[in-house]
């Protein structure tokens, strides 16, 4: 399941160029994830490389369950959308204060080049969101 994470930080509007991944955060203004901010490493992604997100912000409120729903197209093609479990994902419950994930994962090899769109929306009980982002990334 982290790969679905990572798919969903691979969304954006457009590319710099090859393999650098263009992020767009799409939460409304009053989402519970505030002041995030992310890393990427490597920032020029290449089939093959390892790839390590890091996010970082604010809970405005306490996560006691929740979906977190992603979804990716490889040149316009959808390749996956998948609701999962936020508690299966995060350890629930996920307390009010300072937010830290990681999360790594192999980009795997492809015969083709690209490019990948991904979103990801988070939502927490009561379907009060706590993020939204969106990649775009070539490869």
């Amino acid at each position: 399941m982290k790969f679905v994470v990572i798919a969903a930080l691979l969304v954006a509007a457009t590319v710099a160029s090859t393999g650098v991944p263009v992020v767009t955060v799409c939460s409304a203004s009053n989402a519970l994830l505030q002041d995030l901010t992310y890393t990427i490493t490597p920032n020029n992604i290449e089939p093959g490389s390892d790839l390590k997100i890091a996010l970082k912000g604010t809970l405005t409120g306490e996560i006691t369950s929740g979906s977190i729903v992603v979804s990716a197209s490889f040149d316009n093609i959808p390749i996956i959308t998948k609701t999962l479990n936020l508690c299966n994902e995060l350890s629930c419950p996920v307390p009010k204060g300072p937010f830290q994930y990681t999360v790594a994962h192999n980009i795997p090899n492809l015969p083709v080049s690209g490019t990948v769109t991904a979103q990801a929306t988070i939502d927490a009980q009561n379907n009060q969101q706590v993020t939204c982002v969106d990649v775009t990334v070539s490869i």
